[in-house]
């Protein structure tokens, strides 16, 4: 039984030395999956800086697709360290893109946002800035919370 766990570590540890690899001449190989950047938010009441309870059904996502017509998403409800928040995932990385989020009955809000890739050996992409309304751009790293704050 011993040995057998050594070799399911073995190979676990063999697992994640492949995912990232040297290839002798300076480059790096890397193998891991492509991972989508997501945008995660959560939705606050401007005046009181509360969050309402919205569930994902009540949050609308419009994206643009390659053919310019546009598809409709609810985000995902997800929660971690005591914070609720939506997440949805963008399906085409575009250097500067736009998406648009309706809360309930509440005005559309307009997201234009950039991605960047990150700067380790193996890169993925992210969101590096996010623009909401037309107010000053927010930088922000990789799995930052947005907040859209919004009105009643």
């Amino acid at each position: 039984m011993k040995n057998v766990s050594s070799i399911i570590c073995l190979l676990i540890l063999s697992f994640f030395l492949a995912s990232c690899t040297n290839k002798g001449n300076g480059q790096i190989a890397c193998t891991a999956q492509y991972v989508l950047p997501s945008l995660n938010f959560q939705v606050i009441n401007e005046t009181d800086l509360t969050m309402p309870v919205y569930t994902a059904t009540d949050i609308k996502i419009y994206l643009k697709t390659d053919i310019n017509k546009t598809d409709t998403i609810s985000p995902a409800l997800k929660s971690a360290s005591d914070q609720r928040y939506f997440s949805f995932d963008l399906r085409r990385v575009k250097q500067i893109d736009t998406c648009y989020i309706r809360v309930a009955n509440l005005k559309t809000d307009t997201l234009v946002y950039a991605v960047s890739n990150t700067s380790a050996p193996c890169p993925r992409p992210y969101i590096s800035k996010i623009t909401i309304n037309r107010s000053a751009p927010l930088p922000i790293a990789p799995n930052t919370m947005v907040q859209l704050k919004v009105t009643y």
